[in-house]
């Protein structure tokens, strides 16, 4: 698969990041102990005694940083490897402004005393907010520099330090319920895709999954790919009451979330989630007991990746599923999808929905 969206070293706004702590930082930042990467990703010039927070599995591949796995347990992610003199984010503007500030306010909780926090953001992608946020946590806040639209604001942890807004700030979870309104509701955080409401396919394809319940109803192992907080391998579990039901997804905090929602339902020994990047490979721990034996796999895929990432994404599943068994994705635009299918000699069928199509996808 492709790497995570959001990271790309040679952003202005990262290099500018890079130049201002260089000008302040020089010697710390070369040797790199005590300097935080804030789930922005690489960051010039920072030496490889840094630590860095991460989101995606995939951001591992290549590190040349400490890579440490972003959770909920914000007060340990902190401490491991702090206290930090010097913190450097970049937030991932796509995720949402609530997951920049949970970044924001958990690496100001593993600053030292004066300890410094920098964060470039765009003035027009909600840089204002992000400095307010800043100088609500820190009680002040500096522009330390300016370019390529970008601003680098700065605030150093001393006196006027409010933990407790920065843990209030990491504290924020949202909870919305699956079709089955007398379930329990699911639960999950920012930077978690769909996290304050069950996205509109994914109820798309619990709706095909009930519309076709006895065509399914034989199936032993189901797969979720792209699982997210888990609804839909939690919705399948519910409606196939035999069935153990494989869950993966590669961002760190969507799969916590996912084990959450796993126990809140019940559904601890029948729903495994897996931290991966795509399909684990057949014959692997974390794939035991499916490969061969998967009849559905169920999957929202991300529509805006290119196909060949898509195709990386479908590819292992052919090692997963027996004779009859079927791929179900949802999409809205299908062509790109269906064009994946073909390439790869499946067939199937296609079932319009308002605003989505079903694909179905079989391999001879």
């Amino acid at each position: 698969m492709r790497g995570p969206d959001g990271l790309n070293a040679h952003d202005p706004g990262v290099r500018l990041l890079a130049k201002v702590a260089r000008a302040r930082w020089a010697d710390r930042l070369k040797a790199g102990g005590g300097v935080l990467l804030a789930h922005c990703g690489e960051v010039e010039s920072v030496g490889a005694g840094a630590t860095r927070w991460i989101l995606d599995v995939r951001e591992r591949e290549g590190a040349v940083h400490r890579c440490v796995d972003t959770g909920r347990e914000v007060e340990a992610l902190a401490a491991d490897g702090g206290p930090f003199h010097l913190a450097l984010a970049w937030p991932r503007a796509h995720l949402g402004l609530d997951f920049s500030q949970w970044s924001l306010a958990a690496a100001a909780l593993g600053l030292a005393e004066d300890g410094w926090l920098l964060c470039s953001a765009r003035k027009q992608k909600g840089g204002k907010r992000l400095a307010a946020f800043i100088e609500s946590i820190f009680g002040r806040v500096e522009v330390l520099a300016r370019g390529s639209g970008y601003q680098v604001y700065g605030a150093s942890r001393g006196e006027g330090f409010d933990a407790a807004a920065a843990r209030e700030a990491c504290a924020v979870r949202y909870q919305w319920p699956l079709p089955d309104e007398h379930r329990p509701a699911m639960a999950s955080g920012p930077g978690v895709f769909s996290r304050r409401a069950l996205d509109d396919g994914t109820r798309v394809l619990l709706v095909h999954l009930e519309a076709h319940a006895r065509r399914f109803a034989h199936c032993t192992h189901v797969v979720d790919l792209c699982a997210g907080a888990g609804p839909l391998a939690v919705g399948a579990a519910h409606r196939l009451p035999e069935a153990q039901v494989l869950a993966v997804d590669s961002n760190l905090l969507a799969v916590h979330d996912m084990r959450e929602n796993i126990a809140r339902h019940g559904l601890d020994g029948r729903v495994h989630a897996r931290l991966y990047d795509g399909m684990p490979p057949a014959r692997v721990p974390e794939a035991a007991g499916f490969e061969g034996k998967v009849g559905l796999v169920l999957m929202n895929p991300p529509t805006h990746a290119p196909r060949e990432a898509l195709a990386t994404l479908v590819a292992p599943l052919r090692d997963y599923l027996r004779p009859s068994g079927v791929v179900c994705a949802v999409v809205n635009r299908a062509g790109t999808m269906r064009g994946v299918f073909q390439a790869m000699g499946a067939q199937g069928d296609a079932y319009d929905y308002p605003g989505y199509t079903v694909l179905e996808a079989r391999w001879p």
